[in-house]
């Protein structure tokens, strides 16, 4: 079974929208096993993850949050599941290793530039880039290209082949869906 780690920025399911994003995004991801990366005190989207994942077929494998007080953390027993509440960059060993893909969703403006360069330190992570779609919600993509560069040269040019920005929330869904079905048919 193949592996996606979601990251949900801390406002991203404040819209309608978005949270019906989620749902279509999760049965984009119907045949992955899931791990959901968040951060906060309250955790963005993870609530509306939790409640349509367990709705549908897809399998939770995993939680990382920095906060023992998350409400929707709080709220469940998470006996079968691996929770982890340290810092996320302090466990990016273990989530890099698992992963086969990685989804970035963004918060608000003020949220975004943090959430990216959080998710930056995933992506060049052992000069490695995993396939990795980005919502991009607030900015351009020349906008996201400097956050990648920012402090250091960034070790790939060609983004392209593994990394997909989209604005569009139903684009990305699509391009999101071409992506799993491509690593689920992968041999390897």
């Amino acid at each position: 079974m193949k592996k996606v780690f979601l990251f949900a920025g801390t406002s991203f399911s404040n819209y309608q929208y978005n949270r019906q994003m989620i749902q279509y995004l999760l049965d984009a991801l119907i045949c992955m096993d899931l791990g959901l990366m968040t951060y906060g005190y309250e955790g963005g989207p993870v609530g509306d993850i939790l409640n349509f994942a367990e709705k549908k077929r897809v399998k939770l494998i995993s939680i990382y949050c920095n906060e023992m007080r998350h409400r929707h953390v709080r709220s469940r027993k998470f006996s079968e599941l691996q929770l982890q509440c340290n810092n996320l960059i302090e466990q990016k060993d273990l989530i890099f290793s698992q992963s086969d893909m990685m989804i970035l969703l963004p918060g608000s403006d003020i949220e975004a530039q943090t959430d990216f360069l959080l998710m930056r330190q995933f992506m060049i992570y052992k000069n490695q880039l995993k396939p990795m779609a980005v919502y991009n919600v607030a900015n351009s993509y020349e906008h996201f290209s400097e956050l990648l560069k920012m402090n250091e040269p960034f070790p790939y040019e060609d983004l392209d082949s593994k990394l997909i920005i989209e604005s569009n929330p139903w684009k990305i869904i699509l391009r999101i869906t071409e992506l799993s079905q491509r690593l689920i048919c992968a041999k390897h």
